[in-house]
Parts: structure tokens; C-alpha cells; sequence
């Protein structure tokens, strides 16, 4: 993923690691706590709804990566509901 950012973009790719790190791991640690709290599905949802928002950050947002996106959640969900 990094590489195809910084193909796209041409940020160096060491800066864009940092600048990752930084914006999206309070959002890790939400994700976490959402989980101790409320379960797995809850935190599923909440990884599902910032998955779109990342890439609107990025601005390189598409419906079909955002649809691509919700068809994985919800196989995911499926496989967890069967296993």
C-alpha cells in the first residue's frame, strides 16, 4: 500500500510511514477499546466506517474501493457468524 501511495503521489515514502503512524494510531487504539468494550462486530464496524474515511483523506476515494471494501466486511462478518 505504501508503495502504490507514494507511486501516486510522489511523497517519500519514509515520510508518509511517519505521518501514517502518527494520524492512525489513535485510531488503532480506539479500535482496541471499542473491542474490550463492546465486542468483536463492534469493532469490525468501526474498522469497516474508517477504512472509507482513510482513503478520502488520501483523496483517492472510489465508489468501487469503498464497495470493494463493505463486500470484505461483510464476508468477514459471515465467516465469523458460521465459525
Amino acid at each position: 500500500m505504501t508503495g502504490i501511495i507514494t507511486n501516486s503521489s510522489q511523497i517519500n515514502a519514509v515520510y508518509l510511514a511517519v505521518a501514517g503512524t502518527l494520524i492512525f494510531l489513535p485510531l488503532i487504539v480506539a479500535m482496541v477499546l471499542i473491542f474490550q468494550k463492546y465486542g468483536l462486530m463492534a469493532s469490525l464496524a468501526f474498522s469497516a466506517f474508517t477504512d472509507p474515511e482513510a482513503a478520502y483523506f488520501m483523496k483517492e476515494i472510489s465508489l468501487k474501493a469503498g464497495f470493494e471494501t463493505f463486500i470484505i466486511f461483510f464476508f468477514v462478518v459471515a465467516g465469523l457468524k458460521v465459525a
